[in-house]
């Protein structure tokens, strides 16, 4: 099986990839996951869920 991680900005971004990519790819054999990109920065700020941002704060998140 092959695995798709797709970096999303928002929770917006998050249910598009849920609801409508998820299930199509998964048919095919494609594992698909959604992660949103700057939301360690969010929740540092008191902002929970929100993503978005500048790259330089999403280094973070995509280096792991």
């Amino acid at each position: 099986m092959t695995r798709l991680i797709v970096l999303v900005e928002g929770q917006t971004e998050e249910a598009f990839v849920k609801a409508l990519l998820r299930p199509y790819l998964e048919e095919r054999g494609v594992y698909v996951a959604a992660t949103i990109v700057g939301k360690l920065i969010g929740q540092g700020r008191g902002h929970g869920q929100r993503g978005g941002g500048h790259y330089r704060h999403w280094r973070r998140d995509l280096n792991g």
